[in-house]
């Protein structure tokens, strides 16, 4: 029997903690909408307790460990106290804890069995929401780590693949102290730096006024740390010089062997000049000339009719559907007097021939007939005997 009824309190006990629950519930989804007036009923019942037992809204705020905004949210009814402070403040003013939910005092009181069962539920609702939160704090440790080592990972992506203000800032810096240090302050200046992923550093161009021929790159890797320049071969190795001498030679030929073929333009045309150590051979036995850095000066200007016939080298490549050799010698003299009515000359000359009508010929995929002559001197380019000098230095590749 005494099982039975202990059972029944318990159950009576849950029964009426879950409708104040709700109550409490409903009056919040009431504060939400303009009616507010049982939650301020309620705010004014606690204002009214408070006062009762001589305390002020400090002082209840730190005999709950709350803070006395909270205190005074409770009492204008723009909040209520949570299930666990509701018991705490019930048995500090000594009044039922239905007294304070309907905000006016009752007659009847909560029996003790009642009350501790709803401190136990209380307790247990505080630990909960223990838990809860420190689960909640301990997933967003987990996330932020994750969104961090993510973030760190794309940077560094970022920065490899484009490389970022900081380390571009950092090698135009040490650019300018390095220039300073080797050639004296002010004589060179830097102009631009650029990210090269392949070796995920950055080159500075560094220039000198009036002198085109003395820039180079100094090499700076992503944390500002100097690793090398090319002034030894764009500069001393004249490496500038040799490169705007091609350019401009180039242009030469190309402008003048327009006039030649006009609409009609060669598949290839270009124009170089041979420099550097080493020798070469022509396909007619002919040693080539090759100029050497210390022949020319930074800025120097140049007489391309001299430094072609010197040093220079025609590229040419034609379709034809006549590989004889007797026609490379008409084209071979057409060239040569087309370019030097234009005061342009050169050393020797590469000329290609290809039979595009021939595809197919010679099974798929092994192209077409062609024929040609290498590095051949312009010397030997007159009429008399040229076709057979042209058959002897001819390389071909025929069905």
């Amino acid at each position: 029997m005494t099982g039975q009824f202990v059972s029944y309190s318990v159950f009576t006990a849950f029964s009426r903690f879950a409708s104040w629950k709700n109550r409490i519930k409903i009056l919040k989804l009431e504060a939400k909408g303009d009616d507010r007036t049982d939650q301020q009923k309620i705010g004014a019942f606690l204002r009214e307790l408070r006062r009762e037992n001589g305390l002020t809204q400090e002082q209840l705020a730190q005999k709950l460990n709350v803070t006395g905004r909270t205190v005074s949210r409770w009492e204008t009814g723009v909040n209520l106290p949570d299930l666990s402070l509701l018991v705490e403040l019930a048995d500090s003013y000594g009044v039922d804890i239905r007294e304070i939910i309907d905000g006016e005092r009752k007659s009847e009181k909560m029996n003790t069995g009642t009350k501790e069962t709803l401190l136990k539920v209380s307790d247990y609702a505080a630990a909960d929401k223990k838990r809860t939160v420190k689960k909640t704090k301990r997933r967003i440790r987990v996330l932020a780590a994750a969104l961090t080592v993510f973030a760190v990972l794309v940077a560094l992506t970022l920065n490899f693949l484009f490389g970022n203000p900081l380390s571009k800032a950092m090698a135009e810096r040490n650019a300018e102290t390095v220039l300073d240090f080797r050639f004296g302050r002010g004589v060179y200046k830097v102009s631009r730096a650029a990210y090269w992923i392949e070796d995920a550093e950055y080159f500075v161009t560094c220039e000198k006024a009036g002198s085109p021929d003395s820039t180079f790159t100094t090499n700076f890797g992503m944390f500002g740390n100097y690793r090398y320049d090319n002034h030894d071969t764009r500069v001393d190795g004249k490496q500038n010089v040799f490169d705007r001498m091609r350019r401009e030679y180039n242009a030469v030929v190309t402008a003048a062997m327009e006039k030649l073929y006009k609409e009609d333009a060669p598949n290839v045309c270009f124009a170089d000049v041979l420099t550097g150590d080493g020798e070469e051979t022509g396909s007619a036995g002919n040693t080539l000339s090759r100029l050497q850095a210390d022949e020319v000066e930074l800025d120097q200007t140049f007489d391309y009719t001299e430094i072609g016939e010197k040093y220079g080298e025609v590229t040419v490549m034609l379709d034809d559907a006549d590989l004889s050799a007797e026609r490379m010698a008409s084209l071979l003299l057409e060239i040569r007097e087309t370019l030097n009515s234009q005061g342009v000359r050169f050393q020797a000359i590469n000329l290609f021939l290809q039979d595009r009508s021939s595809v197919g010929r010679r099974g798929e995929g092994n192209g077409y007939d062609a024929a040609g002559v290498c590095d051949f001197p312009c010397g030997l380019i007159y009429e008399e005997g040229l076709a057979d000098r042209v058959g002897q230095a001819m390389l071909s590749d025929r069905s």
